[in-house]
């Protein structure tokens, strides 16, 4: 009897996950906005601020179309070490997001997608992370981390995206200086 209790005891103290989250289905983020600038204007911002935002920008842009207005960017999240038990060898623990990123301007308005997050890494991946929950098996003796871990790699992907998408946002707000 004791040790039934003390089994309904620990059953009850460990910690749940929620399920209901609340990502965004598909797991994207779009921004529309107006500002009163020219085509060329924004276009020049949205160049300015990918050079200034990643590190190589020549090896983020994929696409740079000034006639249509269009740049497309593929950058990738480190997240290595972020969500791994402590110890071991953190080569054996990178992990990575790539994700794709359209800005699209036109007179006086431009529109920003953040897509296609893909989860890869030497640890373990997660690929598409569009999916509600991760593909693991249930039964394995560490399938709690591995869910624990897909939502707060996702929880982290969806803050700095939408980081990304603020710092965009004043950029494209931001006059250039005559000097």
């Amino acid at each position: 009897m004791r040790y039934l209790l003390a089994l309904l005891l620990f059953a009850s103290c460990a910690p749940k996950i929620n399920y209901n989250t609340t990502f965004s289905t598909p797991f994207e983020f779009t921004l529309v906005d107006t500002v009163v600038a020219s085509k060329n204007t924004l276009y020049s911002r949205a160049i300015s601020w990918s050079a200034k935002t990643f590190i190589s920008s020549q090896a983020v842009i994929d696409v740079q179309d000034k006639e249509e207005g269009k740049i497309i960017c593929k950058p990738v999240i480190d997240i290595s070490g972020k969500f791994f038990p402590q110890g071991g060898d953190i080569n054996s623990k990178q992990s990575y997001v790539r994700y794709m990123i359209t800005i699209e301007v036109k007179e006086n308005k431009y529109r920003c997608k953040l897509s296609d997050f893909y989860h890869y890494g030497s640890y373990n991946s997660f690929g598409f992370l569009n999916a509600e929950k991760p593909n693991v098996n249930k039964n394995a003796p560490s399938s709690y981390a591995e869910y624990r871990r897909f939502y707060l790699i996702k929880e982290y992907v969806q803050n700095d995206a939408l980081k990304t998408i603020q710092s965009l946002k004043d950029a494209m707000r931001t006059k250039e200086n005559d000097f």
